[in-house]
């Protein structure tokens, strides 16, 4: 690897480490009473798609949200890991590293998310998982 693949994952692999310590003071904010839809956000050719997560799996170190190929739909109910869920399991762990995984088995480390919403106690209370570069 060069230096700046390593400087690349060195920074990548911090951020994913310090998912766990944002995502805590939402917790607060995602209610339990209604199932809310998680997903991550991948690139396709610049596009950015919103795919939901199936499952989660918990590793030593570290966390693996897998998706599906399907787009998030609101309109229907989650059939796989709520946001409450996503994000327990996220800060009971407190990762090194969380990874997304896509179905053809590709994997990207996540570095951010985006919660739209979380401020308003009416709204849809959506996750986003965001990964470092482009889906191949």
């Amino acid at each position: 690897m060069s230096d700046l693949s390593d400087f690349t994952k060195s920074v990548c692999d911090r951020l994913s480490a310090s998912l766990a310590s944002h995502l805590t003071p939402l917790l607060s904010y995602t209610r339990t009473d209604q199932p809310e839809h998680a997903a991550v956000a991948w690139s396709r050719s610049g596009q950015l798609r919103h795919f939901r997560i199936s499952s989660v799996e918990v590793g030593d170190d570290s966390v693996t949200v897998n998706t599906t190929n399907d787009l998030l739909n609101y309109s229907v109910e989650p059939d796989g890991p709520t946001t409450r869920k996503v994000m327990e399991t996220i800060i009971e762990q407190n990762p090194k590293r969380v990874v997304a995984r896509s179905p053809d088995g590709y994997q990207a480390t996540i570095v951010g998310f985006d919660t739209p919403h979380f401020d308003k106690p009416h709204s849809r209370h959506l996750l986003y998982l965001t990964v470092a570069g482009q889906l191949r």
